[in-house]
Parts: structure tokens; sequence; C-alpha cells
């Protein structure tokens, strides 16, 4: 695997930007229209979990010089946090 493998950090990207996307929209919604930010951070949710099943792998691969682990614990731990923040 490369040194820069993105892709192992993609969930964290996905949320970081519906994140950042949910504070650029929400000062535009009225207080009725809210819904929409939370249908936006349910979509991060879910494009998150789906990034992290398409990294589960057997093995673990090193990126980033050794910073980042992709490995199948990672990434079902990811899922869980994913599945539980899009319940509550």
């Amino acid at each position: 695997m490369s040194e820069l493998y993105s892709p192992a950090i993609l969930p964290e990207i996905l949320l970081c930007a519906g994140g950042v996307l949910i504070m650029v929209v929400e000062p535009f919604l009225k207080k009725s229209g809210r819904t929409a930010s939370a249908l936006l951070a349910m979509l991060a949710y879910v494009a998150a979990a789906l990034a992290a099943v398409g990294l589960i792998q057997p093995s673990a691969g090193l990126s980033f010089h050794g910073m980042v682990t992709s490995d199948a614990f990672g990434s079902s731990y990811l899922i869980t946090v994913d599945a539980l923040n899009g319940l509550g």
C-alpha cells in the first residue's frame, strides 16, 4: 500500500465535510427548516459508514508514513460509531 493512501481517512473527511456544510447552511435556514441540517448530518453519517465498509480488509495497512492504520477492527469501530450517532 502506498504511503499516501487517502481512502484510509475518507470516512473522517466525509464527516468533516458534512459538518462544515451544516455550519455554512444553518444560518440561512429558518427555525422551522432545521430538519434540513439533521438530514445533512444523517447523510454524512451514512456516507462515512459506507466508506468505512469499503475499507474493511483482513490485513492491516499503514498509510501517511505509519500515522494511520487501516484494518478490520478500525473499520468496524467506525461503522459502529457512525450507526450509533445516526440513531441519536
